[in-house]
């Protein structure tokens, strides 16, 4: 018995290793076809971006020529676009040498791998014939057994299946955070429709879990982030929905849908971000009108796929779905075949039991009025329009804005081959009252469009000695104020 427990034990050492190789190798090849994809996939976003550019630039030459636009403007925001054509191709020449060399060290790792792993092979062949022919002696059917157990593939079958943190060891193996993030995309199954979530990273979303499990879900009343201003009377529809979620969740009890209208740029996706960080789900991103943009059959697929997916989220998911209209329109007005089956099929999969447990649907339009009475019958309790912002609360959204893009912002200098961090400065001529004054003429702007006008006075003071005063904040805002109403 105890020469049989030291066979054992000195053929399990002599097993690891090739165990351990195979396993390696099978996630270098991995990582290593991963970051040859992430590289196709950059450069492909390079070039769109490229593409975009030069339409920019094609646009404000335009707006130039028929005068709509200022010469000092023109110019600032042409050789802006010129600079960063020029970044980027500088980007992209760098990310194909860092590519080419993660895959060439890769490739070398591999190789290395290889070579230990026939060498741990013929060394584990040569101690299971040594083994075999001493225990066939004295317990034939007990060697069979050890055998049979140390097979490479019995050994990576249940490592494999047992653990996922290999692949996240090779990935950090090769030295790059790309390939972990191509890993966990992989791993995750995400549907192709979603632009924005808040579901990755396995590991941490595993220490999450556990900690969200041993805490429980959050019981203080969370209060709007200070950065989301809306009406008072939005702000505490908000809040009470915001009290409400992260309870029905952990209560088991099916959430409401919630429908939000109004005007572009007024906070609506924001809102869909800050109610998952407040409550700890988790959050998924889509625009309806995308799946417009795929081949019949692939719309209803993706849609599935998103609901499907969502469910299995472990925290709760939030799905915010922007656009609602381009599928959510009145089937009367609108017998579309192709809309009406994607709504048909968008109304069933809110209505599913499991869906309305774990997923809280988030629905969000500019156009409330062209919405099917079924879809807005769903959202009957929580149908809420957000408005523009009045005058006290652009006011606050001036100051968020130049906190955020002024004050506390510093621009990237090179001087005599030096990088230098310069920091923009706000005038002391910049007073409360000349920003009340400023937000009274803005009057029917979004949120959005004052955040456009106060990265156009980050622009412009760049150029202005790094200084932002009076002059140049009414300057801008009045060439917003013209600018709208030629449009």
């Amino acid at each position: 018995m105890f020469t049989r427990s030291i066979i054992i034990l000195l053929l399990n050492l002599l097993t690891c290793p090739v165990l351990w190789a195979s396993i390696l190798q099978d996630h270098a090849q991995f990582a290593n076809s991963g970051m040859r994809n992430m590289h196709i996939m950059l450069e492909d976003r390079l070039e769109k971006r490229r593409d975009a550019i030069k339409l920019e630039l094609a646009r404000i030459s335009k707006l130039y020529d028929s005068g709509k636009m200022g010469a000092a403007t023109f110019e600032t925001q042409k050789n802006l676009l010129v600079k960063e054509l020029d970044d980027m191709q500088k980007s992209a020449d760098q990310v194909g040498a860092a590519a080419t060399n993660i895959i060439t060290n890769g490739f070398a790792a591999v190789m290395a791998i290889e070579q230990k792993r026939q060498t741990a092979e013929e060394d584990r062949k040569t101690a299971i014939a040594a083994a075999a022919a001493t225990q066939a002696v004295a317990d034939e059917g007990a060697m069979k057994r050890l055998q049979f157990l140390t097979e490479p593939h019995v050994l990576l079958t249940a490592v494999k299946y047992g653990t996922i943190a290999v692949a996240g060891g090779t990935a950090a193996y090769f030295g790059t955070k790309a390939t972990v993030k191509y890993v966990e995309q992989k791993l995750e199954k995400q549907p192709a429709i979603v632009q924005e979530t808040s579901r990755v990273g396995i590991l941490s979303r595993a220490a999450t879990t556990i900690t969200s499990w041993w805490q429980g879900h959050k019981k203080e009343k969370p209060a709007l982030s200070k950065d989301l201003i809306f009406a008072p009377e939005v702000q505490k529809r908000f809040e009470a929905i915001g009290n409400r979620t992260g309870e029905l969740f952990g209560m088991g009890l099916p959430f409401p849908i919630t429908l939000l209208s109004g005007p572009p740029g007024t906070g609506k996706t924001a809102f869909a971000r800050w109610l998952a960080h407040n409550t700890g789900m988790d959050y998924a991103l889509m625009a309806a009108s995308d799946l417009l943009q795929l081949p019949m059959g692939e719309d209803i697929t993706q849609l599935r796929e998103l609901f499907a997916w969502a469910k299995t989220c472990p925290k709760g998911m939030i799905i915010f779905i922007d656009e609602i209209d381009a599928i959510g329109f009145d089937r009367k007005r609108n017998p579309d075949r192709r809309v009406v089956i994607l709504l048909t099929e968008l109304l069933t999969l809110m209505s599913d039991p499991e869906t309305k447990r774990n997923c809280k649907i988030i629905i969000a339009t500019n156009r409330k009025e062209d919405l099917d009475e079924a879809l807005r019958d769903r959202a009957k309790g929580e149908d809420i329009y957000v408005g523009l912002p009045a005058q006290a609360e652009r006011e606050q959204i001036f100051k968020i804005y130049l906190n955020k893009c002024i004050v506390d912002f510093k621009v990237p200098i090179k001087k005599e081959g030096k990088q230098t961090l310069i920091p923009l400065t706000l005038d002391a001529d910049v007073t409360d009252e000349v920003i009340a004054q400023a937000a009274k003429k803005i009057d029917g702007f979004s949120g959005r469009n004052i955040e456009q006008m106060v990265q156009q006075m980050q622009i412009e003071c760049c150029f202005s000695d790094y200084v932002l005063n009076k002059a140049l904040f009414m300057q801008v805002v009045d060439t917003a104020i013209k600018d709208r109403a030629k449009s």
